[in-house]
């Protein structure tokens, strides 16, 4: 009894250890790329949902300014959402002249292309000009992306790759699961 409860919570830590992932995200483009890590929930169907993360300016209008993910709270953004154009339901956002941005926050990492023609949505407090600034990065085709950013209203094309990195925490829980599998393998034979 002792050995099936020690196996149990050996692969719950295993479980556990893979049910979030970051990828470090970047966009490149001269003049508004943009490199960060993105935090996900599996959706258990090769999709992701981007739940937290941010990015980095590395291009020449914006280098260093700091984007954080506009979270999609039960897929809308403060309660409010939009029908795009297949009927579907897309969180509402508006950009600073009140412009909507459809954004979906989903991830892709072994289709292309990685990003729905929805997207990513970052906003920085203090961005370009000392406002604030949105950057919605979206899938225009199988491997074409593009930005768009407010203000300023710029739309720039550039390539996207999202890596998985490893996750501290995932890493020492995955890690307990296979020393429990080690050490119970030991008992056996020992």
């Amino acid at each position: 009894m002792k050995r099936i409860l020690f196996l149990m919570a050996t692969l719950i830590c295993m479980s556990w250890g893979q049910a979030y992932a970051d990828y470090s995200f970047t966009f490149n483009n001269n003049q508004y790329g943009a490199t960060g890590t993105l935090t996900t929930a599996d959706n258990g169907n090769g999709t992701f949902t981007v739940i937290g993360g941010y990015v980095t300016g590395t291009g020449s209008s914006n280098t260093g300014v700091v984007y954080s993910l506009v979270s999609t709270q039960n897929g809308s953004v403060n309660g409010r959402v939009q029908t795009d154009s297949n009927n579907n339901n897309v969180p509402l956002f508006k950009d600073a002249i009140g412009t909507n941005i459809d954004f979906d926050n989903l991830l892709m990492p072994s289709s292309k292309p990685i990003l729905t023609s929805n997207g990513l949505l970052f906003a920085s407090s203090v961005g370009i000009q000392g406002q604030e600034q949105d950057i919605n990065f979206y899938a225009t085709g199988a491997s074409a992306y593009k930005a768009f950013g407010d203000p300023g209203y710029y739309t720039v094309d550039g390539t996207v790759s999202a890596t998985p990195t490893p996750i501290p925490a995932a890493a020492f829980l995955f890690g307990s699961g296979l020393f429990g599998l080690f050490g119970l393998k030991k008992r056996k034979n020992g």
